[in-house]
């Protein structure tokens, strides 16, 4: 019998043994399906994550003609342009804007040019003749005075009263002339000042039909210096287009940037606006290109927000200007930009993901040799990925991103029973 019993305990201790490896195994294999990240100890950097556009901080604006206003024409729409994209030279041919109401103007200033013409010659013809009858009345005023001198002439030989007689009707006589004399100096000048007056109007509108003329010419629009055309934008941001309305108090139709200096025009919501400041340091993408990482710096930031359409809140504008450029580079592509608010050196940080609470404790699963612990931890300043481990780990951890099921029964290391935190405290 004690025979037997001796044979069974061998039988009973493998079979524990199975058991213990059948566990082992089981708990090694499940912490192995788990999802692990790594704690990692260098630089962190807090940044504000955009997405921009990409322009030219210099460029030349192609304009439409301010002057359209001075015959009351406030909008005028764009009858055609060029694709954007188009490398133009100095002089080339870029769009034509609708000139059927500067046609309108051109008509009335015509009909009022033939009409001011017109008036002119009448009034050359009435000085004409008017004044032809001024001369012949003259020239019978010094006739008649011619007579009264011969009548006084031949008068010293009749009685005193008919020499007298004679003197009255002379000196009537010079009067009339000399009076008639002036009234034709008068009326001469008079109507050279009428001529003058028409002839005045007349110039200045046939000086605007040569303006209005030149006006039209301008409705042709052409590059200014050479470049790559650009739409421009109206004030809701869209881009303009053939069909699009522009305005004579903002005439822009296009520009042709500067391709040599680029920047990523972005906002930044009123939440994060206050991280951000000039010269902070900034990392560009192209989605065109993502495999381009650029370099740039933050040049402007505006101090007044405003309504974005789609976006709720405030926005405010920033300018990040890029340190270098590329051929591939062009106006108007999307860029994401990685502005860098925040660098602290030296420090332990771990995915946001990895961060777990419990009862207004923060913990983290740390693997250790047969599975995991949980980890109380002191947290500092995150990022959109990133979180800073003030205390709790040495930045060589391993940790869970998922908890699993069963970490809720678990007990959580505390700090002041870690060796780092009494360390720290001795």
């Amino acid at each position: 019998m004690r025979k037997r019993r001796i044979w069974l305990w061998p039988l009973i201790i493998a079979g524990l043994l199975m058991a213990a490896l059948w566990w082992f195994k089981q708990t090694t294999n499940k912490d192995a399906d788990m999802l692990w990240g790594k704690a990692r100890k260098g630089d962190f950097i807090s940044e504000v994550v955009t997405s921009g556009e990409l322009q030219a901080k210099n460029s030349v604006s192609i304009m439409g003609p301010r002057e359209m206003r001075n015959y009351r024409i406030n909008e005028v729409k764009i009858q055609d342009l060029i694709a954007e994209g188009t490398l133009v030279k100095k002089g080339d041919y870029v769009g034509r804007l609708d000139p059927s109401q500067l046609s309108n103007s051109r008509k009335d200033l015509e009909n009022e040019f033939t009409k001011t013409e017109s008036q002119l010659e009448q009034v050359k013809l009435d000085t004409a003749i008017e004044m032809r009858a001024k001369r012949d009345e003259l020239k019978n005023l010094k006739f008649a005075l011619e007579e009264r001198e011969i009548e006084l002439k031949y008068s010293e030989y009749e009685p005193p009263a008919v020499q007298r007689q004679a003197e009255i009707n002379l000196e009537k006589a010079k009067r009339a002339y000399h009076n008639a004399l002036q009234a034709y100096g008068l009326k001469q000048a008079q109507a050279q000042a009428k001529v003058r007056e028409v002839a005045a109007a007349l110039a200045i509108q046939r000086d605007n039909m040569e303006k209005l003329q030149a006006l039209m010419e301008e409705f042709t629009i052409k590059a200014p210096e050479d470049g790559m055309l650009i739409y421009g934008r109206d004030w809701g941001g869209s881009k303009l287009k053939v069909g699009a309305t522009i305005n004579s108090w903002n005439p822009l139709i296009a520009q042709l940037p500067d391709l040599s200096v680029m920047v990523s025009r972005t906002y930044v919501n009123e939440v994060d606006i206050s991280k951000v400041k000039k010269d902070m340091e900034v990392v560009v993408t192209i989605d065109a290109f993502p495999s381009k990482l650029l370099k740039g710096k933050v040049v402007y930031v505006a101090n007044v927000g405003e309504e974005r359409p789609g976006v709720s809140g405030k926005s405010f504008e920033v300018s990040i200007q890029l340190h270098e450029t590329d051929p591939a580079l062009r106006p108007g592509m999307t860029t994401g930009n990685r502005i860098q608010v925040l660098t602290i050196a030296n420090v332990v940080s771990v995915p946001l993901e990895a961060i777990n609470s419990r009862e207004g404790i923060y913990f983290v699963a740390v693997k250790t040799g047969l599975g995991h612990e949980l980890r109380e931890v002191a947290l500092g300043v995150a990022n959109d990925m990133e979180v800073c481990v003030n205390q709790g780990l040495d930045g060589t951890e391993e940790v869970l991103l998922v908890l699993p099921s069963t970490a809720g029964e678990s007990e959580i290391v505390r700090l002041e029973k870690t060796p780092k935190a009494k360390d720290e405290q001795g």
